[in-house]
């Protein structure tokens, strides 16, 4: 409130006298921009200047695979998903990223892991790796040590008895030890319980054992009653077991409680919820190798189980991993494996609040599978909405908390896979579906019934806005005319054009890209000759003619919907795709695919994590990445609809420039300034110049610090260089500017504080709803 306080009396005292002038620049508009001069990102619809995205660097689910624990870290705020690969996930944010870490690489599956609060270290046991040819190694016997602050591992000189996987571990404050409880051996199960002292680094088999020899069991600490408890696992017969039991590490006694799982259960995720005084125990593999979808929670006190009314999304999960964040009072399912979903892993993180007896939030998996949605991104909410999918429901993604929810407005009718556009002018989002036109107010959160009707059996699914017409061309995706209509912004007219596509399509890729007034129509589905397209179209909006490009194609034939142009650019990307060479046979395909429009010509980019088609796609202004929501996959010969959520990074320019034109009207002579910024220098920086005598020469500036020019001048100017890493991007909110045309009397000074936070890294304001359909009750 002190920062924003002084802010304040800055912007109604500014520095100087009475003739002291003021400009402020928001970067919504580009009213002030040098275009000429101008090479980095001067972002109207997010209001921000950053350097510009050039090309993609990583994908994710919002989540991770299996066969890796998960150790939340107090101390960092953070949890851990720990393989040869370490993955950094932040529980508030919702985000998680890949580890630069130092040291040795542990073992990629099945290690067994605790944080040890006395040592603020993790201690990863055993695990295994991959054998060339993909042959799994023999278990191995070296414990790691992870510091999260210092981001090193370390081998420890004491080794276990013998090579270990999947076995699970706890750690215990008051003895300051860790405890490994069962496991498989290169020859056999292990029924041994393991002891290691953080303090010294030594291990010991303690002489009392679990019942039965046991692997992939799951394990939770609980202060209040001082015991370990150790949930399922999978025994020597190959039984999946429904047994708990309670570890007294005080006593080293072990029993066996009357409570048991609703089934036998192993490989589930759990995490203990202190407030709650419950454990809550996620899915697992049940009897016959498949997932379950169940959530449970196990009372501490009482020493009793129940099966909770939710059930995870999807056919459920094992091999996933549970932690508990108590500063932000998430508990979070990372990941894990699947039977039915797409891909193998599970693809997302499940966040959750529990209220004392139901669950209020969750997110980043869709509600249903599905690849038949249309979607928008509004900058200004940093969110995106989404609609169709066979249902009346719109919804929304929050894109700063990654969380699914239910809008109040409904379309009229079911929808599915409707074209839409988002009209920034109106603030307003246009959906076309064969019940109708409609437009959807995200601020009021209310639907709109447009009076124009499109023809019947037109197929409007494939739109382009064209900003320049003010209007949006739809492409009929029905067997019939490939008919092209345009639908004017300014009158609510439809009107249908001369051209039309040949052969009539389903489904293509269509584009707008401004700098050439054109969009382009790619591949789809053909009627008349029952297959996959390869073609590609390019429609000129301003004289409204349709031209083949000839002796181009796309790389492969097939549909459909997740193409995005890149801001500052002519560059068109695709995100995979269905299709092939036959209905029969098709498949999702594994790349992005860049279309360099100038001159046009594809390019293979990257690979995405697995074959999938028919997703939409939305750009995060605010943030330079991209989500797609839901799609087609296949397994075998069967075709599913995913219900993930997939989170691309961009990498940025290095450097890039921004110049401003006269900011002064009046003409008069400026001899001093200060300019005051709103940045976020992610690692990068900014260099700030001013001009007053209109670029002839350029003053280095310091924000906040008042600057005296050299001679008047009377044309004033600003200049902005950003230096980045070629990943992050720096990015700059607001720029304001107080010039006078007097001497100082005193040496002025002006204090500097952000106002105004650019969007995507606003912090993220915990609210508690009331339940949406995440977890579905069964």
């Amino acid at each position: 409130m002190l920062l924003v306080a002084l802010v304040a009396a800055l912007l109604h005292s500014p520095p100087g006298q009475a003739q002291t002038q003021t400009f402020s620049e928001d970067f919504h508009t580009s009213t002030y921009m040098d275009a000429a001069h101008t090479t980095a990102h001067w972002d109207t619809s997010s209001g921000l200047l950053k350097l510009p995205p050039t090309e993609p660097i990583a994908s994710h689910y919002l989540g991770r695979g299996g066969y890796s624990p998960a150790v939340y870290v107090p101390e960092t705020g953070r949890a851990y998903c720990l393989s040869s690969a370490i993955y950094e996930y932040d529980p508030q944010r919702n985000i998680t990223t890949p580890l630069d870490y130092s040291g040795p690489r542990p073992h990629d599956y099945f290690v067994a892991a605790a944080y040890a609060s006395a040592a603020g270290r993790i201690y990863l046991f055993g695990g295994w790796d991959r054998c060339p040819f993909f042959e799994p190694c023999p278990p191995q016997k070296n414990i790691y040590e992870f510091d999260p602050v210092a981001r090193t591992t370390t081998i420890l000189a004491t080794e276990l008895p013998y090579g270990l996987d999947s076995a699970t571990a706890a750690y215990v404050p008051s003895t300051n030890k860790v405890y490994i409880f069962g496991g498989r051996t290169p020859d056999r199960l292990s029924a041994e319980i393991l002891e290691f002292d953080v303090a010294t680094h030594s291990l010991q088999v303690l002489s009392v054992s679990l019942p039965t020899a046991r692997w992939a069991a799951s394990a939770a600490y609980v202060p209040d009653t001082n015991r370990i408890y150790i949930f399922g696992g999978y025994n020597v017969d190959d039984v999946t077991l429904d047994e708990i039991l309670a570890f007294d590490p005080s006593t080293k006694q072990l029993s066996l409680l009357q409570a048991r799982l609703p089934v036998g259960l192993h490989k589930s995720a759990v995490a203990y919820v202190p407030r709650a005084e419950r454990v809550f125990l996620f899915g697992g593999e049940r009897p016959g190798g498949l997932p379950s979808k169940l959530v449970l929670t196990f009372d501490a006190v009482a020493e009793t189980i129940e099966e909770t009314p939710y059930t995870l999304p999807g056919d459920g999960a094992w091999d996933a991993a549970a932690i508990y964040a108590p500063e932000s009072d998430w508990l979070a399912l990372l990941g894990g494996d699947t039977f039915g979903g797409w891909p193998k892993q599970y693809a997302g993180i499940l966040r959750l609040r529990w209220n004392g007896s139901s669950f209020t939030e969750w997110d980043t998996f869709l509600p249903e599978p599905t690849d038949t949605i249309g979607a928008v991104y509004v900058p200004e909410e940093n969110k995106a909405y989404l609609f169709g999918s066979g249902r009346a429901e719109i919804r929304q993604f929050d894109i700063n908390t990654s969380i699914v929810y239910t809008m109040s407005a409904t379309l009229p009718v079911t929808s599915t896979d409707p074209g839409v556009v988002w009209v920034p002018a109106e603030h307003l989002a246009y959906i076309f579906d064969r019940s109708g036109i409609y437009t959807y107010d995200p601020n009021s959160d209310t639907l709109t019934t447009m009076t124009a009707q499109l023809p019947t059996s037109f197929d409007p699914r494939v739109v382009a806005y064209a900003p320049p017409r003010n209007a949006i061309y739809l492409f009929d995706s029905a067997d019939g005319s490939g008919a092209i209509l345009r639908y004017n912004l300014d009158d609510g007219t439809l009107i249908t054009l001369g051209a039309h596509l040949l052969p009539p399509r389903r489904g293509a890729y269509a584009v707008y890209v401004p700098n050439w007034n054109l969009i382009f129509i790619m591949g789809g589905w053909g009627y008349q000759i029952s297959s996959y397209l390869d073609d590609i179209w390019v429609f000129d909006v301003a004289r409204e003619t349709l031209t083949r490009q000839q002796r181009l194609l796309m790389p492969l034939p097939g549909v459909y919907k997740a193409s995005v142009r890149m801001p500052t650019a002519n560059n068109i990307y695709l995100f995979g795709g269905w299709g092939g060479w036959s209905e029969t046979y098709a498949f999702g395909f594994p790349n992005i695919w860049h279309f360099d429009t100038t001159p046009i010509r594809h390019l293979v980019t990257h690979a995405l994590p697995a074959p999938l088609g028919g997703a939409t796609i939305v750009w995060a202004s605010a943030e330079d990445r991209l989500y797609a929501f839901g799609g087609r996959y296949k397994r075998g010969v069967t075709r599913l609809s995913a219900d993930s959520i997939q989170r691309f990074d961009w990498g940025h320019s290095e450097h890039g420039i921004a110049l401003s034109t006269c900011i002064n009207s009046n003409g008069a002579d400026i001899l001093r300034a200060t300019l005051t910024v709103d940045q976020k220098l992610n690692g990068g920086t900014v260099d700030y110049f001013l001009s007053n005598n209109g670029g002839g020469s350029w003053e280095p500036v310091t924000p906040g610090v008042e600057h005296t020019f050299a001679a008047p001048g009377s044309d004033l100017r600003w200049q902005a260089v950003l230096n980045g890493d070629g990943i992050e991007t720096p990015m700059v909110g607001q720029l304001t500017i107080y010039w006078s045309g007097e001497e100082p009397t005193a040496t002025p000074t002006a204090t500097y504080a952000p106002t105004h936070t650019p969007t995507a890294t606003k912090p993220v304001h915990t609210v508690y709803l009331p339940i949406i359909q995440r977890l579905v009750p069964r």
